[in-house]
C-alpha cells in the first residue's frame, strides 16, 4: 500500500475533491494558481481561524422549553 501525507493548501485542495457539491469542487480549481499563492491563502486563514469561527453560530445555547426536552 502507498501512503502520501498531504499538508497544508494541498491537503485542502485534496479534501475539497472529495467533498460532495459543486462548490467544494470549484475551490480544488484553486490548484492551478502559484503555490506560492495558495500556501499564503492558507497560511492566512489559519492565522485568523479563530476569528472567522467565532463570527459563526456553529452550536447554540438551548432555549429553557429545549433544556427540558433534554436527557441530564
Amino acid at each position: 500500500v502507498r501512503e502520501h501525507a498531504y499538508v497544508r493548501a494541498d491537503a485542502i485542495f485534496r479534501i475539497c475533491t472529495q467533498l460532495p457539491g459543486p462548490r467544494f469542487r470549484r475551490l480544488a480549481l484553486l490548484r492551478g494558481l502559484p503555490e506560492w499563492v495558495t500556501e499564503l491563502g492558507y497560511r492566512l486563514f489559519a492565522r485568523n481561524r479563530r476569528l472567522l469561527a467565532r463570527s459563526m453560530a456553529v452550536c447554540p445555547t438551548p432555549s429553557s422549553a429545549q433544556r427540558q426536552r433534554l436527557l441530564p
